[in-house]
């Protein structure tokens, strides 16, 4: 049995926060980093097992918009912004397609479970 190393596309605007999640992120799988959503969804070479961790804030469009416009094969984690708890923008999300919702606030290592 071939094993496939997992790929996490990170979008996030702010080059620290891509940096930080990123680093936390490399410890299980392969980490590709948009800081651009438009240029993410452009990508037309998507591995097979892979999924997104976007973060809450991006540059021309709302994390609604980007899990709505996403590829629907690929799960979408939302980071949220850090302690904000905003349970009805966690619930757009969900409806919009996100797979789950994460606050920053919570301990980081979350991210790899």
């Amino acid at each position: 049995m071939r094993h496939v190393q997992p790929t996490v596309y990170l979008v996030a605007a702010d080059a620290e926060q891509r940096k930080r999640v990123g680093a936390t992120l490399a410890t299980i799988a392969r980490v590709i980093a948009f800081g651009c959503p438009q240029s993410f969804l452009e990508c037309s070479d998507i591995a097979d097992y892979a999924c997104v961790v976007v973060t809450l804030t991006l540059d021309g469009m709302t994390a609604v918009q980007f899990v709505r416009a996403a590829p629907q094969t690929l799960p979408v984690v939302v980071l949220g912004g850090g302690g904000d708890g905003d349970i009805g923008l966690a619930l757009e999300l969900m409806r919009a397609g996100a797979a789950d919702y994460i606050d920053q606030a919570q301990d980081p290592r979350r991210l790899r479970a």
